[in-house]
C-alpha cells in the first residue's frame, strides 16, 4: 500500500511541475505578443506622424514655388529621430519616386534604407534639404585595443529630428526651394 501512495505522489508532483512550466511558458508568449502587437501600433503612429509632418512641408514647398510667398515658416511634429532627406537626380530610395527627378523623404534610417519612411516627389523643380548632420563614430584603433570615438559632421541634404517638435524655413534661393531648420539666436541684453 506504501508503494502506491509513493508513485502516486511522484505522478501527481510531475503533473503539477508540468502544469506550472506550460503555465509559465504560456505567460512569456502572451507577454511577447503584447510587446509585439504595441510595436506594431507605435510603428503606425510614427509613419502618420510623418505622413502629416510631411504633408506640412510640402504644402509650404508649394506656396514658396508658385511665387505667393518668398519664404515660409512651418512648425511640424515629427517622429523622435527620425530624419528629413532630399534626392536629386533620380536618386530616390527604391520603390518611392522612381521616376521623378527631386524626392522629398521623412525616414527612420539616416539613409532611408529602412521600410519606415514616407516620401513625396518633385519633378517640375528642385527641393533641397539644408542640414548639418552629426555622427558619431567608435571602434578600434588596433593598437592594443584602445577605442576611438570621433565626430564627423557635414553640410548635406539630410536634417535630423532631435525633438517633438522643429520649425523648419521654406524659401527659393537660385531657383531651387531649400529647407532648413530655424535656429533662434539668443541675443544678449
Amino acid at each position: 500500500m506504501n508503494k502506491l501512495i509513493i508513485k502516486d505522489k511522484k505522478g501527481i508532483l510531475f503533473s503539477a511541475t508540468l502544469k506550472i512550466i506550460i503555465s509559465v511558458l504560456c505567460i512569456i508568449l502572451l507577454i511577447y505578443l503584447t510587446v509585439k502587437v504595441f510595436g506594431l501600433f507605435q510603428k503606425q503612429e510614427e509613419i502618420e506622424k510623418a505622413n502629416i509632418a510631411l504633408a506640412s512641408i510640402v504644402e509650404k514647398v508649394n506656396i514658396v514655388n508658385n511665387g505667393e510667398s518668398e519664404y515660409q515658416r512651418v512648425i511640424i511634429f515629427p517622429p523622435n529621430e527620425w530624419f528629413l532627406k532630399s534626392y536629386g537626380n533620380y536618386a530616390a530610395p527604391e520603390n518611392f519616386c522612381k521616376f521623378d527627378k527631386n524626392c522629398l523623404c521623412i525616414c527612420e534610417e539616416y539613409d532611408c534604407s529602412g521600410t519606415n519612411l514616407v516620401c513625396q516627389d518633385f519633378n517640375e523643380f528642385d527641393v533641397e534639404v539644408v542640414g548639418l548632420y552629426q555622427q558619431i563614430k567608435s571602434g578600434s584603433s588596433g593598437t592594443g585595443g584602445r577605442g576611438f570615438t570621433s565626430i564627423e559632421v557635414s553640410e548635406n541634404k539630410l536634417l535630423q529630428f532631435t525633438s517633438s517638435s522643429i520649425e523648419l524655413e521654406i524659401l527659393k534661393e537660385d531657383e531651387i526651394i531649400k529647407i532648413r531648420e530655424r535656429i533662434v539666436e539668443e541675443q544678449n541684453a
